[in-house]
């Protein structure tokens, strides 16, 4: 949809300038992102002022000022992550919101993918902390994604997008405001047969609108992978798009909840494939053709135990199939886990925890023990201590005996303790298996100073 936002600025600059170093420009993009969020404040905090038609009518025409404003800059100025997500929101006040909101954030998404080296906003040389090139890679990435929060949020009511999801009609007149209060105050079943109804002269204007949002769903969960691993490999830290992707996901299940029985398939559910009914070649026994036992042996028609496996096969031969058999396949097991959740579930450590035991694996005890403890050299060296750790490179200066001196030993001896016995390997101590406290994450999600939840949440 918005194809020709993807397109490289030029040869030299594909993502363009920094927009903040050109404060003149800037400054009026900024100027026109304040007019429409203005306007729409006012039609949200004023008592119907969206019967106001001169309002309503300014409204729009901010948010489309702004959005050709913005479409220009990314075009022809500058691929910056925050003029991305002013028009990504003005979309939602355009004449096809679900649809434009689903094409910025695929575009969004594309740049982000093949720009990110050289995405705009980049952190200037002369504003960068970091002493080596790992320290001011993980600035620039930290600094690229921060503009980002405006527009998904920090909490569950903040970020551009929220308010005016709200007020989006889902099925007729039904917004997901009007949803939500009638789900308060029991009103549901009135609101269900008034959808019901509506979906007579709209069943294909509601299919497009929730395949719409399907497609933003699916473009914001690409977005927040790419940028996780983008960030990730430079350490430093993304953000989380929950809180955006859950708005989307509220308005998915009202309209499901309204209207869903009225579709034989709800449209975001994949149609079933057809699976082929295997032809089977059925012996079966009569009076002029017994099965025999050497039927039964070719396995022309053995029958099938509850388990799936053929009569008379051991079971543990099939269920030993997928059974681990080494320590290299168990690891290899453990890093597709990771991968699985690092595609699925980018905002959560788990991928995270996962590759990190997959690192300690390849460790060795002295190397494990030294991440563990640290700097703790008392801690280190008491452990050191009881998993004998510090005889490690002894060696002794006891020279072996043959089996043969040791069985010559006369019964006559035997009572006083040989020097072999005195000097015999005590029991090696078991290695102590101590609790080791993971560190609490705190919240990595940076905040803009002011912001608060609800409408105060979204920058004016």
């Amino acid at each position: 949809m918005f194809d020709d936002l993807i397109h490289p600025i030029s040869d030299d600059q594909p993502s363009g300038e920094y927009l903040k170093d050109n404060r003149t420009l800037y400054r009026g993009y900024r100027n026109a992102f304040n007019m429409a969020q203005s306007s729409f404040r006012q039609l949200v905090e004023t008592p119907d002022a969206v019967e106001d038609a001169e309002a309503v009518n300014a409204n729009s025409e901010n948010w489309g000022n702004l959005a050709d404003e913005c479409k220009k800059c990314l075009k022809e100025t500058s691929k910056d992550v925050e003029m991305f997500s002013w028009f990504t929101v003005s979309q939602l006040f355009s004449n096809d919101p679900f649809n434009g909101l689903a094409g910025a954030l695929t575009a969004f998404e594309k740049v982000v993918e093949s720009n990110w080296d050289t995405l705009q906003p980049t952190l200037p040389e002369k504003k960068r902390k970091g002493e080596t090139d790992e320290a001011q890679a993980k600035e620039i990435a930290e600094f690229r994604v921060k503009p980002l929060l405006q527009l998904v949020g920090d909490t569950a009511e903040s970020g551009l997008l929220y308010m005016p999801l709200q007020m989006l009609p889902l099925v007729g007149e039904t917004d997901y405001g009007v949803f939500f209060k009638a789900e308060k105050s029991g009103g549901l079943n009135l609101l269900k047969e008034a959808a019901v109804a509506a979906m007579a002269d709209e069943r294909s204007v509601v299919e497009e609108r929730i395949l719409a949002l399907g497609e933003a769903m699916e473009a914001l969960i690409k977005l927040e992978k790419t940028l996780s691993e983008k960030c990730f490999a430079v350490g430093a830290q993304s953000i989380s798009f929950r809180f955006v992707k859950d708005s989307i996901e509220r308005l998915l299940n009202a309209i499901k909840y309204m209207v869903g029985d009225q579709f034989a398939r709800w449209p975001l559910d994949p149609e079933p494939e057809e699976v082929p009914v295997p032809e089977t070649n059925t012996i079966q026994a009569t009076d002029e053709m017994p099965m025999s036992v050497a039927d039964l042996s070719t396995g022309a028609a053995q029958p099938v135990a509850q388990n799936g496996a053929p009569m008379g096969v051991p079971v543990a031969a099939f269920s030993s199939a997928g059974a681990v058999a080494s320590r290299e396949q168990a690891l290899s097991q453990l890093q597709s886990i990771a991968d699985y959740f690092l595609e699925t579930e980018p905002h959560s450590p788990i991928y995270l925890l996962l590759k990190r035991a997959i690192r300690w694996g390849g460790m060795s005890l002295p190397e494990l023990l030294a991440e563990l403890v640290g700097d703790n050299g008392s801690v280190h060296q008491r452990i050191e201590q009881l998993a004998g750790l510090e005889s490690a490179e002894h060696e002794s200066n006891i020279k072996p005996t043959a089996m043969s001196t040791v069985g010559a030993v006369s019964h006559a001896t035997a009572a006083a303790p040989s020097a072999v016995a005195t000097a015999s390997k005590p029991a090696e101590p078991s290695i102590p298996t101590m609790p080791v406290e993971e560190k609490k994450e705190e919240n990595s999600t940076s905040t803009d100073s002011g912001t608060s939840s609800g409408l105060s949440a979204i920058e004016w």
